[in-house]
């Protein structure tokens, strides 16, 4: 006579009689999580957090510091506001007499008359359209190579912007000017000549634009 098993814990295998009992599978126990997991992620958060923090602390630098360039100090009642030692002149215009520079050259204004309707006498006579305008002028010639100064290269201009080019026909009529064709200054030596312009009566020349050469800027200083 076959009796049934007795009872067990846990799942049970229905009975079959006449059937050999089969092993129950067992659970495999659970996976335990790595540490390093949870070490990497709370690295991670605070990494996170501290780059939060300095970009906060940088922008609230970056805003103090904008305000206080911007804000400045403002000059007390009754003080004239102090300017730039680097200043240029007005219009890059010098003050007249003063040396100014281009190129190789100093040029200094040392006298202007306008007004002559003519100059010189016999064959050198000249009549002008206008009125002449005499600019006085010295040269030195600063730079280490010969260099030739060129009455015909000189302008003047007016208070209007207007400019006007030397008339090398008056050149000669001057006395001890030189050639019009231009004089070859060697370094450190200075000579001293008489550009002539013919303008429309009443021109209010206000400033000579002396150049090195045909191709130079120029360098600019007041007639008067």
């Amino acid at each position: 006579m076959t009796y049934p098993p007795p009872p067990q814990q846990g799942p049970q295998q229905p009975y079959h009689p006449g059937y050999p009992m089969q092993p129950y599978p067992l659970q495999p126990p659970p996976k335990k999580s790595s540490p390093w997991f949870w070490i990497v992620l709370t690295a991670f958060i605070l990494l996170c957090g501290g780059c939060t923090g300095l970009l906060a602390v940088a922008g609230t630098s970056a805003d103090k510091s904008k305000t206080t360039s911007t804000t400045g100090v403002a000059p007390a009642a009754g003080v004239p506001a102090q300017t730039s030692a680097a200043a240029k002149p007005k219009n890059n215009v010098a003050p007249a007499g003063s040396a100014v520079r281009d190129g190789q050259f100093e040029f200094v204004v040392t006298q202007f008359a306008q007004g002559d309707k003519e100059l010189g006498s016999g064959w050198s006579h000249v009549t002008a359209q206008g009125e002449f305008a005499l600019v006085h002028v010295k040269i030195t010639n600063t730079g280490k190579e010969q260099r030739t100064f060129s009455a015909s290269n000189q302008k003047v201009l007016d208070d209007q912007g207007r400019e006007f080019s030397s008339t090398t026909s008056a050149f000669d009529p001057i006395p001890n000017n030189g050639s019009s064709f231009g004089d070859d200054l060697n370094p450190g030596f200075t000579v001293e000549r008489v550009v002539v312009f013919d303008v429309p009566v009443g021109t209010n020349l206000t400033a000579a634009v002396l150049h090195d050469s045909m191709f130079s800027g120029g360098a600019k200083t007041a007639l008067r």
